[in-house]
């Protein structure tokens, strides 16, 4: 596996990270499920801008964000005791809409997934995985 994918994907979890983190405070609420909960109770809109002015819609079970680069942030809910959760799909998906001129395999994004639930950095749910703590590929603010 090279350097270059382990960037592309570490990079995409640091924008997952801010973005999940942005919408969460735009809503006041701690994940996709009440994200979408807000939306179908009326409180919140199914599309706008989150405080830092970064594009958002909700849909299904989850939502997406829409970063300065372009790229596409896709969270859905998990099932009971997952969080929020995403695919290696939605980590090509992003880089694809952020820009990249070099994208890696969908093979080598699995990889790379598969290696940092190995270490602990991220949790896996079959073919899902979820950020442990944004944190760790964000630094929270002072």
């Amino acid at each position: 596996m090279t350097d270059d994918t382990r960037e592309a994907v570490t990079d995409a979890l640091a924008s997952f990270a801010q973005a999940k983190r942005d919408i969460e405070l735009t809503f006041s609420v701690g994940s996709a499920a009440d994200i979408v909960s807000a939306v179908l109770k009326g409180r919140k809109a199914r599309e706008g801008s989150t405080l830092s002015g970064l594009e958002y819609f909700v849909h299904g079970i989850g939502y997406t964000v829409v970063v300065p680069s372009g790229g596409q942030v896709h969270f859905d809910s998990g099932g009971h005791g997952e969080g929020d959760v995403f695919s290696a799909y939605d980590i090509q998906l992003f880089l694809e809409t952020s820009g990249r001129a070099q994208l890696p395999t969908i093979e080598g994004i699995r990889t790379i997934l598969n290696d940092l639930h190995s270490n602990r950095m991220i949790t896996r749910f079959g073919n899902r995985f979820g950020i442990r703590n944004p944190s760790t590929f964000v630094p929270t603010s002072g």
